[in-house]
């Protein structure tokens, strides 16, 4: 719909004239007829004045934004697209929170591997720990007996 149906439209809902909307807008009787009838060829729809679109606009109690065709706020969000949007939108969260939960499990599996390993890795600590300790004590022993029978010449391996 172009401004000028929008213009006939708030011009049959008002009931007014020609005349009583050129008196009102203060704009000449000819123009006004003009505009109404769609022009003729010398005087072309974009030929129009904005100051005479705007006073007839105001004259007849509506607003730029209706004759422009641009919607409010309220009535872009009741528009389908809108609709389609927000449900796409909606659409793209769960599948968000889907890839959010399929990390998280992933990473609880990384982290029972982590501490698998690290169970593991302590207890080959311990192990080694171990091994060593019994290594240090045999030789512990050892050098104890030999020092013993070192000092002790009367009698063990060592004789003198």
């Amino acid at each position: 719909m172009d401004y000028i149906a929008r213009l006939k439209r708030l011009k049959e809902e008002r009931g007014l004239t020609n005349a009583e909307i050129a008196e009102l807008s203060q704009i000449p009787l000819s123009t006004v007829k003009r505009i109404f009838s769609g022009g003729d060829d010398r005087h072309s729809d974009d030929h129009h004045s904005f100051h005479a679109i705007t006073a007839i606009t105001v004259a007849l109690g509506g607003s730029l934004d209706d004759i422009a065709g641009i919607k409010s706020p309220e009535e872009r969000m009741q528009s389908p697209q809108i609709e389609n949007v927000i449900s796409n939108y909606a659409d793209l969260l769960k599948g968000k929170d889907d890839l959010l939960a399929e990390k998280d499990a992933r990473l609880a599996e990384k982290n029972a591997s982590i501490d698998s390993l690290r169970a593991q890795r302590d207890k080959e600590r311990k192990e080694k720990h171990w091994l060593a300790w019994f290594f240090a004590g045999f030789v512990s022993v050892v050098l104890a007996v030999l020092f013993y029978d070192m000092l002790n010449g009367h009698m063990g391996y060592i004789r003198y």
